[in-house]
């Protein structure tokens, strides 16, 4: 086998251009994007992209991608590992996940809040249930979500679900993630939130916010349904999606920004 390859990376995006940067020490690699303004959406002075050179085929994208960050093509790892970096934290900032957008910050009653992380619920292996976004205030630390401090759940279905259902879920999820004594000092108020739930359809959002002082207010679609008082009541809530047994782990590592 020749040492050097004829090697085809499909996809300009930053595992494309990665691959594409390291490939070319040894090997001739061709990259291809299916269409113009995909992948990284780094873009020179002119205005043109990354993958809209890759589709042009003429330098190869990632040589450029490296020469319009670092100075020069492949000028070392370092200066695409910064590239990456920034391509990364752009991606997070835009807040969107499974082609749901989340605000990066919003304002409730002059409290500011941003966006620490986003998650996708999965029931089994295939069906997507929902995605989430979870709001703390900026200098709160991801592992202070279940303290007494304001932070915001928003969560969007993929399919309708009904009000029953997520009345049994909370209670369940309140009640593994507690214990019994303190579920017995919050099941009366569990039962007024589980009283408030609708039923809901593919592209429903409800949106859990607490503040303190104030209670946790439960919203669909933006109108809000329900105000239940107390930082214990919150923190049992909570707890549902963040605690030590959450709904799912995969869903609660992305919405503490641990994914």
């Amino acid at each position: 086998m020749r040492d050097e390859q004829r090697v085809t990376v499909v996809g300009c995006g930053v595992t494309g251009l990665t691959a594409g940067h390291i490939l070319q020490r040894r090997h001739h690699r061709t990259l291809f994007e299916r269409k113009d303004g995909n992948g990284t959406m780094l873009s020179n002075e002119n205005g043109t992209t990354a993958s809209t050179i890759a589709r042009r085929g003429s330098p190869p994208a990632c040589s450029l991608t490296c020469n319009w960050f670092c100075g020069r093509p492949g000028r070392s790892l370092a200066g695409l590992s910064s590239l990456l970096g920034l391509v990364l934290a752009t991606a997070a900032c835009a807040g969107t996940i499974q082609g749901v957008r989340f605000s990066d910050s919003l304002t409730v009653q002059n409290t500011r809040l941003r966006l620490v992380g986003m998650g996708l619920q999965r029931y089994g292996i295939i069906y997507k249930v929902c995605v989430a976004g979870l709001y703390l205030p900026p200098e709160t630390p991801s592992s202070d979500a279940l303290a007494d401090v304001p932070k915001r759940l928003e969560i969007h279905y993929f399919h309708r679900i009904k009000a029953s259902r997520f009345a049994e879920l909370t209670t369940d999820g309140v009640r593994q993630n507690v214990g019994a004594a303190r579920f017995r000092q919050v099941e009366e108020r569990v039962g007024r939130l589980n009283a408030a739930y609708r039923n809901v359809e593919p592209g429903d959002r409800y949106a859990l916010t607490y503040l303190p002082g104030s209670g946790c207010t439960l919203a669909l679609n933006g109108r809000d349904l329900i105000t239940v008082p107390g930082a214990e009541f919150a923190a049992a809530i909570y707890a549902v999606w963040l605690g030590d047994k959450p709904v799912t782990r995969g869903m609660k590592a992305g919405l503490m920004g641990e994914d």
